[in-house]
């Protein structure tokens, strides 16, 4: 499956905004796959604050107590509990085929923020189903609904850069991103256009033959009856 449509550059370009030398998950980074996941309402930070993180990350000696993170070892059991093990597998294979620019924020909640890894896991795994039953209706109708993934998950993302800090190259991305949404929602219309008119085309047939089957019986009625009566008297020992 052609892996063009993947926008590869916010995994390597993005890296020194959402990485942390102390593990830690950056607001920056958060922000980023809260918009991704549609969960932004979960956070509460603001562009300054945002801004300021990337310009100034935390140092490593800093006091843990000023970066104001939630205990990840209080939420980790719970999260055990709650998280199925099927889903998770599903969305992480998913997005290392398909999505490999969320990989990185993944994995830095997965260590730090296990209530909002559980959510992030929660909410792609409608993606996965998408492609799930795609891929059932085959090859083609995967190809398109991994399309139109991609190019979602990029505009998604290039709405978290652009709420962090306003950037010309990410107001062009971002163009880009929506103009490969809208083509690969166009292409999976035709798609499903052409299938329905495949199968319409069939039961036309289908209704043809039936009618073709009637004509014929209504003309020969006469002729079967007589026939059929025969045919019951012989059975029944007369003529």
């Amino acid at each position: 499956m052609a892996n063009h449509w993947i926008v590869r550059t916010h995994h390597e370009s993005d890296r020194s905004n959402t990485d942390c030398s102390d593990g830690r998950v950056s607001s920056a980074a958060r922000i980023v796959l809260a918009v991704c996941l549609g969960t932004l309402s979960a956070f509460t930070f603001t562009r300054e604050s945002k801004a300021a993180e990337i310009d100034n990350p935390p140092a490593e000696n800093q006091p843990a107590e000023t970066v104001k993170r939630p205990s990840a070892q209080s939420d980790k059991p719970s999260v055990q509990r709650g998280l199925d093990k099927e889903i998770e597998r599903g969305v992480l294979q998913m997005v290392d085929n398909h999505l490999p620019e969320l990989k990185v924020l993944l994995d830095q909640l997965r260590e730090n923020e296990p209530r909002q890894y559980e959510l992030a896991i929660r909410n792609l795994a409608k993606s996965s189903r998408r492609l799930q039953a795609a891929q059932k209706r085959g090859e083609a109708s995967f190809d398109l609904e991994v399309h139109i993934i991609q190019a979602q998950t990029s505009i998604n993302l290039l709405i978290a850069k652009l709420k962090v800090r306003d950037n010309k190259k990410d107001r062009e991305a971002l163009l880009e991103a929506t103009r490969r949404f809208e083509q690969a929602e166009i292409d999976r219309a035709e798609y499903e256009l052409t299938l329905s008119q495949s199968k319409l085309a069939k039961m036309k047939e289908q209704v043809d033959a039936m009618e073709k089957l009637l004509i014929e019986k209504q003309s020969n009625m006469d002729e079967t009856i007589k026939k059929d009566f025969q045919g019951y008297l012989r059975k029944s020992g007369r003529k």
